[in-house]
């Protein structure tokens, strides 16, 4: 009773203040930042679901929660110092959108291991005290921190729902302040589940933000809704759990009067509409067969649910009744749920458990086809042990091996050897060996072999084995093992292990192995070992290498990216190698002819373009009497250098003008006192005559102010002309390594020392 009370005191405080006062006119900007920790330490078990459950969040607040992609922050796997470095950029961002007169609102998430004083993200803690001190630090104008761990409450014994009166009476025009939301108590677990594939907190949080908690039926999806909805939905699944019933907790300090929406239906035209009429259970999966959507729908009015357009199956539960059809969600109209479209499905499906009714046993089948079948002497499904089909044939249950002139169909599992001339199709388990000249399917998860002339394609939950085809192989759910074909291979789940193709590689999830391509190579979500393709190479965050002959593109790199042309990514920790290399943040290396960067440690290039990188104009003297012009660009270690200067000759007579370029390394020693290690060529323009220098030159930097820097360095010059031009004017005379007078082509080679001074302006 207790805990409904306070339910009831939250979702009213948060209905007044979504009505409360006018709207701002200034321009909100809303930003999430959200972490999936699987990994909790050596003496925790390791969750599955953490990273899944942090990218359904991302795609609910990107669809419906005013959060465009540019303004998510992501993390899989982190330590520490990454969420702290993050929350040092979320500071930066936020301040810099502030000063631009926008409000700001930050949505941070967090799924995995937590004990009642800490997160423990990478098995490292980060205590709760630290954790609001980040988000406070931030200065967003509103914070709602969302935590999926175990014993999360806790964090909320700091600032209970302590209530500012100002929050409905003050005068501001919309809210500052923040809110915590959590998936358990303080002495709580937070569980995971196999049968929705996530955490019971995060799903139906998703399910509430997607439309089920629209109690005011507005389209509005405020943070006392949501929370209402995953509290009930979240104790009602784990009541009868081993590890006990779990408690959803908040907390809040909020002032001022505006709105506090979370998500917004309106934004999008992909909804199903569930009438006020239908009454049950409803599973909502999407073509991978994940569960995106579970409504419990018990009173008399309608629910509304955005979705991404696409196809879902739709599972109703009502009674012993089970009803299962799919709709086609589109941004045209609103898709009606209709119950009369849906067929009857039994509780115990086949194709899943296995058929539970009376069968025999048919040791040896043989049928011309399923109409002159011996299967068909009984009307009782049968087991084979050894079938054979002298053209195709429809059965159930096979158990050893099967030859098809053209193919065969079971419509139970298959354990054993199948071969078909044209095909062959199991709607159960496949376990064994499938052998084809056109294409094998199975409905079912499979393991063993599969090896057709056109296509392999398994609409279950997992493949397992060896996939070979001349053209495509197509599973929709995870696989593990090798597929090989000539055209494509594609995976709507996980991917662990060898995909070989002649044109592309398609994952739409995490991709762990070794991906070889003529083409292309594409994963949507994060790949962890080694892509190869012709053409290009695409990923979400990778752990690994990158080849491709034209252009790698990825998120996030812990790795290298080579290519023969172009490389990109957000946030490099590790290697580039292209002509041009592109990156917002690089903590490694770029090496090409052009690297754009946003900030950058290494970049070496004939061209560099670092947002936040080092600008230099400087003009130099040195003891060759020579007044030089020089520019340096790059990141904040490496950049390039080019030059152009006038040196007096010999002769006097004339000046020569020397054209140069080379490389340098960049060491901060104070915040006004900095070394730098050029290696550099200096060459005569225009002209074909040997006559080139080449320096190791050592500076110091001092900032004489945010712009001029003072410049001294000494060197080693090696001067290399013909013995017929005359020798540049020096202070010091230096060393002859090869005298023009003792050398069959005239050249001159001498070591000179060289003491340059000089002004430069920072960009």
């Amino acid at each position: 009773m207790k805990a409904i009370y306070f339910i009831s005191v939250f979702v009213f405080i948060s209905a007044l203040h979504t009505n409360a006062g006018a709207k701002s006119s200034k321009p909100v900007v809303r930003l999430a930042f959200l972490v999936g920790s699987n990994y909790g330490g050596s003496d925790r078990v390791k969750l599955i679901y953490s990273h899944s459950d942090t990218r359904a969040v991302s795609k609910v607040f990107q669809e419906i929660g005013g959060v465009s992609p540019s303004s998510t922050y992501m993390l899989l796997e982190p330590d520490i110092d990454k969420i702290i470095e993050y929350f040092e950029i979320l500071k930066k961002t936020v301040s810099s959108l502030k000063s631009r007169g926008n409000i700001v609102q930050l949505i941070f998430y967090y799924s995995g291991h937590s004990d009642d004083t800490g997160l423990l993200p990478g098995g490292k803690r980060l205590q709760y005290k630290k954790l609001r001190l980040l988000l406070k630090e931030v200065k967003a104008d509103v914070t709602i921190g969302i935590l999926d761990s175990c014993s999360s409450g806790a964090i909320t014994r700091t600032k209970g729902g302590k209530w500012v009166p100002s929050f409905l009476s003050g005068p501001s025009d919309q809210a500052t302040g923040e809110v915590f939301l959590t998936s358990s108590s303080a002495t709580e677990a937070a569980q995971e589940s196999d049968k929705i594939k996530g955490s019971y907190f995060t799903h139906y949080l998703i399910t509430g933000l997607r439309g089920a908690a629209d109690v005011s039926k507005d389209e509005k999806i405020t943070v006392g809704e949501a929370y209402q909805y995953a509290f009930a939905r979240t104790l009602a699944g784990t009541e009868s759990s081993k590890a006990g019933p779990q408690h959803p907790n908040y907390a809040f300090q909020l002032a001022g009067a505006g709105d506090l929406v979370v998500t917004e239906l309106k934004r999008t035209k992909s909804k199903l509409f569930i009438p006020a009429s239908v009454t049950g259970r409803i599973l909502v999966r999407n073509a991978r067969g994940d569960i995106v959507s579970e409504v419990e729908k018990n009173g008399k009015i309608p629910i509304v649910l955005a979705l991404k357009p696409g196809v879902y199956t739709v599972t109703f539960f009502t009674g012993k009744t089970v009803r299962q059809g799919r709709v086609v969600i589109n941004t045209v109209k609103v898709t009606m749920f209709d119950v009369d479209n849906l067929y009857n499905k039994p509780l115990q499906p086949s194709r899943s458990k296995g058929y539970h009714g009376e069968t025999y046993l048919s040791p040896f089948s043989i049928s011309f086809t399923p109409f002159m079948s011996t299967n068909r002497l009984s009307s009782i499904p049968a087991i084979n042990i050894f079938s054979l089909n002298l053209l195709y044939e429809t059965a159930h249950t096979l158990h050893g091996m099967e030859i098809s002139g053209i193919g065969s169909i079971r419509t139970g599992d298959v354990r054993g050897l199948q071969i078909g001339g044209l095909f062959n199709v199991a709607e159960g388990n496949v376990l064994g060996f499938q052998v084809s000249g056109l294409l094998n399917f199975s409905y079912g998860s499979f393991g063993g072999s599969a090896t057709a002339g056109l296509g392999n394609i398994s609409l279950g939950t997992s493949q397992n084995g060896f996939l070979v085809s001349g053209l495509s192989n197509f599973a929709l759910g995870s696989t593990r093992g090798v597929f090989i074909s000539g055209l494509l291979n594609f995976s709507g789940g996980e991917v662990r292990g060898i995909q070989i193709a002649g044109l592309a590689n398609i994952g739409n999830r995490s991709t762990k192995g070794l991906q070889i391509a003529g083409l292309l190579n594409l994963t949507s979500s994060d790949f962890n070992g080694l892509q190869i393709s012709g053409g290009a190479s695409i990923a979400g965050d990778l752990h690994g290498l990158q080849i491709s002959g034209i252009s790698n593109i990825a998120k996030n790199i812990k790795g290298f990216q080579l290519s023969g042309v172009y490389n990109q990514a957000e946030n490099v920790s590790g290697f580039q190698l292209g002509v041009i290399n592109k990156a917002k943040k690089v903590r490694g290396f770029q090496l090409g002819v052009v690297n754009i960067a946003e900030e950058s440690d290494w970049s070496l290039g004939l061209v560099n373009i670092v947002k936040n990188g080092r600008y230099l104009l400087g003009v130099t003297g040195n003891t060759f009497k020579a007044g030089t012009v020089e520019f340096k660009h790059g990141g904040k270690y490496w950049h390039t250098l080019y030059s152009v200067s006038s040196n007096k000759s010999g002769d006097r007579d004339r000046d020569k003008i020397l054209a140069g370029a080379g490389f340098g390394f960049h060491i901060p020693v104070s915040d006004i006192h900095s070394f730098d290690i050029d290696a550099f060529v200096r060459q005569k323009a225009v002209s074909d005559e040997l006559y080139t220098f080449s320096t190791l030159r050592f500076s110091l930097f001092y900032d004489i102010n945010s712009n001029l820097q003072f410049m001294v360095g000494a060197g080693l010059s090696v001067l290399a002309y013909k013995g017929d031009m005359q020798a540049p004017e020096s202070v010091f005379k230096g060393w002859v390594l090869n005298d023009a007078e003792t050398n069959p082509d005239k050249t001159e080679v001498r070591l000179i020392p060289e003491v340059t001074a000089g002004i430069f302006y920072r960009f």
